[in-house]
């Protein structure tokens, strides 16, 4: 069903106007000698470009920020190899805060039986706060059973059976600018996971082919985040520390790939 708008409002008129009419609206952003081609130049417009000085490198190089030059890397089907490691379960917990939000996550983690032997479990994550690791309730030690760098954690070598990995980190919503993983804007907790962006939020297999089933627990200060969303169905939501900060918990019974992952929390 769509909705529609009356033909009063500013978005109706948006919608019933012409390309000339839009250009004309942002005139004023833009410069008018832009406007509708030739027909909104000064008269003076051809006189002044030719008397201007060249422009020279250094003149555009200090515009403004420059433009990310960066050639992304093929992927080809040809060099696909399958996960190493399946996530079959995950539990998520978020406590919100605008600078330093506590992720939670326990991970049901498992062979691929597809592939015949698996190595090290490869995690990403970037920009993360670590703040403890276990495998299966046993904490793990850093360069004794993980290696950490900017892009991810390695776990040197995993359990050859089904085990249960928990991470705890911290992230900081209000700095990210990036808009990729967990952000806010204008007050409101976002997330925009595709295609990599599930890796700012806690240290996963971030890949489309593997598919997990997901409960999310979102604790937020209560006038703050008022509403606490996330995929699939909701399932309990109450109060906390004396009706300061209250919770919502969401299951998705559906498996998925991390990217589809969406979490918003705000004054909706």
């Amino acid at each position: 069903m769509y909705a529609t708008l009356p033909m009063d409002t500013p978005n109706a008129r948006v919608a019933q106007s012409t390309p000339e009419d839009a250009s004309r609206d942002i005139a004023p952003q833009i410069g008018s000698e832009y406007v509708l081609g030739a027909k909104a130049k000064s008269p003076t417009a051809d006189i002044q470009a030719r008397d201007a000085p060249p422009i020279s490198a250094a003149t555009i190089t200090n515009c403004g920020p420059s433009m990310k030059t960066d050639t992304p890397r093929p992927i080809r089907l040809k060099d696909y190899r399958p996960p190493d490691y399946l996530i079959d379960k995950v539990d998520l917990d978020f406590s919100l805060d605008p600078t330093r939000t506590r992720v939670r996550a326990r991970l049901q983690v498992s062979p691929n039986p597809a592939v015949t032997s698996p190595g090290e479990l490869c995690l990403d994550g970037e920009n993360l706060e670590l703040d403890y690791i276990s495998l299966d309730g046993r904490e793990l030690k850093l360069k004794a059973d993980y290696d950490l760098t900017d892009v991810g954690l390695t776990l040197k070598v995993p359990p050859t059976k089904p085990f249960r990995l928990e991470i705890i980190n911290f992230i900081n919503p209000d700095a990210n600018k990036a808009l990729q993983g967990l952000y806010r804007s204008r007050g409101i907790y976002c997330t925009q996971c595709e295609a990599h962006g599930f890796r700012r939020i806690t240290f996963f297999l971030d890949r489309p082919d593997v598919l997990s089933k997901y409960t999310v627990r979102i604790e937020a200060d209560a006038q703050e985040a008022p509403f606490l969303l996330s995929n699939g169905n909701p399932v309990e939501c109450g109060m906390s520390q004396r009706g300061k900060r209250h919770y919502a918990i969401w299951r998705d019974p559906h498996p998925k790939p991390c990217y589809l992952f969406a979490l918003v929390g705000g004054d909706l």
